[in-house]
């Protein structure tokens, strides 16, 4: 298993929280999504092959962005476009970076946007009461964690330093 990092783990916690605000999206939805991108990453089109799980439904907006799951948020992507490269960015600067050619990017760009005009009546109704829970719970795991990984390496410092001194 790889190592998570604190900026991933503080990006994980948030993407946690958040995620709470609205219901999940139905596996009928992540058909639609797959059958409208011709099981193809919105991004970089490459095929994707569901039974081998290779697809992502991946946030346009990230949720620790003020992204929601209603269906208009997503597209079909890779694991490379969605996990790799995009991660919380924008996804139009994101899609002109995976696309130089232009002719591409526009045709990936005029999908994505059916995609989202299609589906936009979808947004969730947020409950303004859970949204400002959840961020002020966001901001104290944050704060809580943050503290725990300064002790931490506060706690580490002496310890590294005899070791670099003895050998």
């Amino acid at each position: 298993m790889p190592l998570v990092r604190p900026p991933q783990a503080r990006n994980s916690i948030k993407k946690a929280l958040y995620g709470l605000l609205d219901r999940p999206v139905k596996r009928s939805e992540v058909d639609k999504l797959w059958e409208f991108f011709d099981s193809q990453c919105a991004y970089c089109g490459v095929y994707l092959d569901r039974s081998r799980r290779e697809g992502h439904a991946d946030h346009l907006v990230s949720v620790t962005l003020g992204g929601n799951n209603s269906l208009s948020n997503f597209v079909l992507s890779c694991g490379k476009c969605n996990g790799d490269y995009k991660r919380d960015m924008d996804w139009e600067p994101f899609l002109s970076q995976r696309n130089p050619d232009l002719r591409t990017r526009g045709e990936r760009r005029q999908r994505i946007l059916r995609w989202i005009e299609l589906h936009r009546g979808a947004v969730p109704h947020r409950d303004p009461i859970l949204a400002e829970l959840v961020e002020s719970r966001v901001a104290r795991a944050l704060e809580q964690f943050n503290q725990a990984v300064n002790d931490v390496r506060a706690a580490r410092r002496p310890h590294n330093a005899g070791v670099a001194a003895d050998g």
